[in-house]
Parts: C-alpha cells; structure tokens; sequence
C-alpha cells in the first residue's frame, strides 16, 4: 500500500475549492444566460408591439384625411397600408388583412357622414414567447392588440379634401 505523504493538506484544500469554483461558475452562468434569454425575447416582444402600433398609426392617419364621401372605398387602403408597414418591420407571423380592423366612432363608417373619431386596431394577433430563445419560464402565445384611435380631420361638408 503506498501512502501519499507527500501531498500536503493545502495542496487537497487547493484541488477542493477549484472544483467549488467550477460548480459556482456553472450555476452563475446558467443564471445569465436565462437572464440574457429572457431579456432578448422581452425586446422582441416590445419590438413587435411597437411596430404594429406604428403600423396602425400610420394606417388611422390615413384614415383622419379622407374625404367623408370615400370613407367607405378607403378602409382596405387603409388596412393595405397597415399590413405592409407591420410587414415591412419583419414581424412574425405575418400580419393579414384579417387582423385589421378600421372602425368610426360616434358615427358608423358610411360615405357622406363624417366620424369623430376613427380607430384602427389589430386583432386576434399573437406572438410565441420563447421561440426565439428557449427559456425555462411561461411561453407560449402572447396576444398582441395595438390599436390607435384619432380625430376625423375632414370637415363634415368636406366631400373632395380636407
């Protein structure tokens, strides 16, 4: 039987806490990268939601200018419009034009009756949280429904322009 007298008790306190250094540097770094993981699909999230707030912006600003004669002839411009500016943000899933919806306030939307306030909204749209990174915490659908309502600019008489 050999004896290891020539290894002294620093030298196995030494190994020790190198392998206790290993095991806390797996802990910790497990910690931020589900950390960081959380942090990017939050982001991607808010980054969606503000490109179809945008979107809709952009789409009800439309909708404010044209003359109460065309209300009618112009929601699917309008929806076209909303469609492809969330599109061109590259959200994911595709945004359609079933997910868009242009409403009149105080008035339904017919030619010839001015609104006072026009919306447009997104609607049974939804985002996975977690599909970009997998994370260890509630995922799944995340429904989306940014909607941005604005006052009819056009006079009520106003039939070519506003």
């Amino acid at each position: 039987m050999k004896h290891f007298s020539h290894v002294s008790k620093k030298d196995i306190f030494r190994a020790r806490q190198k392998g206790a250094a290993a095991v806390e540097f797996a802990i910790v770094i497990s910690l931020l990268v589900l950390i960081t993981g959380g942090i990017i699909e939050f982001g991607r999230v808010l980054w969606y939601y503000d490109a179809l707030t945008k979107a809709t912006r952009d789409g009800v600003r439309f909708m404010s200018t044209v003359p109460n004669d065309t209300i009618l002839s112009n929601i699917t411009a309008a929806q076209n419009l909303v469609v492809n500016a969330a599109n061109a943000a590259n959200v994911s899933p595709v945004l359609t034009l079933g997910n868009v919806s242009v409403t009149c306030q105080q008035a339904a939307c017919q030619n010839g009756v001015a609104p006072e306030y026009v919306k447009v909204a997104i609607t049974e749209y939804s985002v996975t949280f977690g599909s970009w990174f997998p994370i260890p915490l509630p995922s799944g659908p995340l429904a989306l429904t940014p909607y941005t309502t604005m006052r009819y600019m056009c006079d009520a008489g106003a039939t070519t322009s506003c």
